[in-house]
């Protein structure tokens, strides 16, 4: 079985998927004959689990088009698992073995530090998930005064913008870099209520000099804007 991460075998093996006639990310290779395992799409692989040795473990898993027999869609899984002392050249990858109950479904495992996370914001927003509905009433009860305040409440939204900013970036610095996915949720209320305190100071700042202010104000917005923008349709798009 060939298979590439993120990329086709093409790209990374100088044509060696040209046996399947086309860029597969996944295929099975059996002499003369080729089976792809992906399309030549980006959709034909998402994340997904790989449950070995008792551990959950974040997964690759490709999805080819249907042969003539059987008739049904064609599955490859990767398990991906995170070993910081194998260099990226070295990842080994495990045995071959076909899915239980299945004839055409294989998984393997891949483990080195490949596999490891860059950095990981999982547990920021289970945190923000978990908690989703008391976030919203908090930030709607800020939100509607200053909807129709407008102007005459500018003190105040330079002030509390101050603070969000501060709590946004200590949060994603915290749980990217420090907090690991299985960080309790104590922890993320101690990371948050730090964080306020932090944004008060910022927040007087802000307060203090406006002008200063104001610029954050449109940088929070124009970077909430792209956010919105990026998710509602260029993340949908591709």
């Amino acid at each position: 079985m060939n298979f590439a991460l993120c990329t086709t075998i093409a790209a990374t093996s100088n044509g060696a998927s040209a046996a399947c006639g086309g860029e597969y990310f996944a295929q099975l290779s059996e002499g003369s004959n080729c089976t792809p395992y992906s399309t030549t799409s980006n959709d034909s692989f998402t994340d997904s689990t790989y449950t070995g040795m008792a551990i959950t473990n974040l997964s690759q898993i490709y999805t080819g088009p249907a042969p003539a027999a059987p008739a049904k869609a064609v599955t490859f899984n990767v398990g991906l698992l995170c070993d910081a002392s194998i260099d990226i050249d070295a990842s080994e990858i495990g045995d071959l073995v076909l899915v239980a109950g299945s004839t055409t479904d294989y998984q393997t495992t891949l483990k080195g530090d490949l596999a490891c996370d860059v950095y990981s914001l999982n547990a920021f927003f289970e945190f923000v998930n978990e908690y989703n509905w008391l976030f919203a009433i908090i930030l709607m009860v800020i939100g509607i005064p200053f909807c129709f305040g407008g102007r005459k409440l500018f003190s105040c939204i330079v002030f509390v913008v101050g603070i969000l900013i501060t709590v946004s970036v200590i949060m994603l610095i915290f749980y990217s870099t420090f907090l690991k996915s299985d960080t309790e949720y104590w922890v993320g209320w101690v990371v948050l209520s730090c964080s306020i305190l932090a944004g008060l100071a910022v927040g007087f700042v802000l307060f203090k000099c406006q002008k200063l202010g104001a610029a954050a104000i449109a940088g929070w917005g124009g970077f909430l804007g792209g956010l919105i923008i990026n998710t509602t349709f260029l993340f949908t798009a591709s």
